[in-house]
Order: structure tokens, then C-alpha cells, then sequence
């Protein structure tokens, strides 16, 4: 994808020139993550590599603009085309902790084209921080074309300077009382100037879940940030994953 390139060289060249202050017009990061689907019920495992850039522009001192690119690829499956994601989106920071977003996002795989539009918040303080989403999602999976409320929440904590736990859970309500749900777990440590190596596991499962599907997801990756403006850029909610990995991926 030319625009992903591009941004990552952007990013990259950006990173080498920008010192890391609040004072800073932009922040971003770029990454390398790898992941592989585990299905309960099955002995295949679907393994990926993505390559991964975001970053955000303060318009004004409260005025953000940002955007958020990724482009997945299918290890152990040939012939399978990428998985792509481009998100773009709006905020508006009361202070240097508490930012409201309007955020744009397409993601597409094979046939399937999922676009979503939604409001987020968050919130940082001294060790920790917490967020939230709400969302609607244009897509033609499940019962044609239709628009599934989704929503998410998540929240992080600073055990140390170098070392920071997270949780959080995303529910997508398809209809007929029943919702596909993410919840997920991971860790990352800090090392340098901007480094940090994560490792992060998450569940997919239809709740009720009557075909007792259970796909884990698990990723371990490494992002180098760059520039602060006092609020972390904004990492989009992607579904794609969530989706294809209880269809069988």
C-alpha cells in the first residue's frame, strides 16, 4: 500500500529529527507486530506480520489531527491478499489530559469492506490512562448489508517507569441478542529513547457463544515512538481480525 509507505518513511524520518516534548506539533509511532490465530477446535494456526504507522498534528494547541495506517500480511496462507486498515481522525483536547475524537476508519479484506465512524475519549493521568469508543460499522458479513453498533473501553497502568499492563474489552452487537466480543490482556516495556516491546493476548468469541468457537489471538510486537504533544496519538479500533477469526480466518 503506497500511502502506508509513505507515511512510515514520513515516520521514520520524522523520528530521527524530532525531540521528545510536550511542546512538540507532532507524535506518532511505528511498529512491527507479529500474531498468530489460535482456534480451540481446530489444529491450524494462521500466523501475520504488520507493519504499522500513526501519528497525530496539533492544528492548534487544542486541535488535533491524526491518522492511523496498517497493512497486514498472511504468513502460512499463499495467494492470500493483505489485510489493509486507514483510519483518520478529528480531536479536541480540554487539557493535556483529556482529549474527545470523531474518527474515520476502512479496512479491507478479500470481498469483505468494513468502514466505521464513531466518537472516542480518553483520559491519561500520572500512571495510568483509560478510554472508550463508541461506533457504528457499514458492513455486509452477517445478515447483508447493515450498520453494527459497536463500542470499546480500555485502560492501562504504569508499574514502573519502563514497565505497563493493559486490559480492555470491544463488543459488536450483530443482532438476534447476540454479540461478538474481544477481550484482551498484554504488557510492554519501555527501553531507550521512544522503544518499547509489547506482547498482548486476545480472545474472539460469540457470547452467547453456542458453537463454543474460542479464537486467541496472540501478538508480540515493537514500536518506536516519536514527539509528545501530552496526549497519546489515537490507535483505532480494528475489526477485521475480530471478524475473520471466528469465520475461520
Amino acid at each position: 500500500m503506497k500511502k502506508l509507505a509513505t507515511v512510515a518513511t514520513l515516520a521514520i524520518l520524522t523520528a530521527s529529527s524530532v525531540s521528545a516534548d510536550k511542546d512538540n506539533l507532532i507524535s506518532g509511532s511505528i511498529g512491527l507486530e507479529y500474531g498468530t490465530f489460535i482456534d480451540d477446535l481446530s489444529s491450524d494456526d494462521t500466523d501475520t506480520a504488520t507493519l504499522s504507522s500513526n501519528f497525530e498534528i496539533s492544528l492548534t494547541p487544542k486541535l488535533k489531527l491524526g491518522t492511523d495506517l496498517r497493512k497486514t500480511e498472511f504468513i502460512d496462507l499463499s495467494g492470500v491478499p493483505t489485510s489493509t486498515l486507514s483510519s483518520f481522525n478529528l480531536g479536541y483536547a480540554f487539557s493535556d489530559k483529556a482529549i474527545i475524537r470523531v474518527f474515520h476508519t476502512d479496512e479491507k479484506f478479500f470481498l469483505l469492506d468494513l468502514e466505521t465512524h464513531g466518537i472516542s475519549t480518553s483520559y491519561t493521568g500520572k500512571k495510568y490512562s483509560i478510554s472508550g469508543y463508541v461506533a457504528k460499522t457499514d458492513t455486509s458479513i452477517f445478515l447483508g448489508s447493515e450498520k453494527i453498533n459497536v463500542n470499546g473501553i480500555s485502560a492501562s497502568y504504569n508499574l514502573s517507569e519502563n514497565f505497563t499492563v493493559s486490559a480492555g474489552i470491544d463488543r459488536m452487537d450483530i443482532g438476534f441478542g447476540v454479540d461478538l466480543k474481544r477481550s484482551k490482556i498484554g504488557g510492554s516495556y519501555t527501553f531507550g529513547k521512544g522503544k518499547s516491546i509489547y506482547i498482548t493476548a486476545n480472545e474472539n468469541k460469540f457470547s452467547p457463544n453456542l458453537t463454543d468457537t474460542n479464537i486467541e489471538h496472540l501478538k508480540i510486537g515493537f514500536t518506536m515512538d516519536f514527539g509528545k504533544t501530552g496526549i497519546q496519538p489515537f490507535k483505532a479500533p480494528d475489526f477485521m481480525g475480530m471478524i475473520s477469526s471466528v469465520m475461520g480466518s
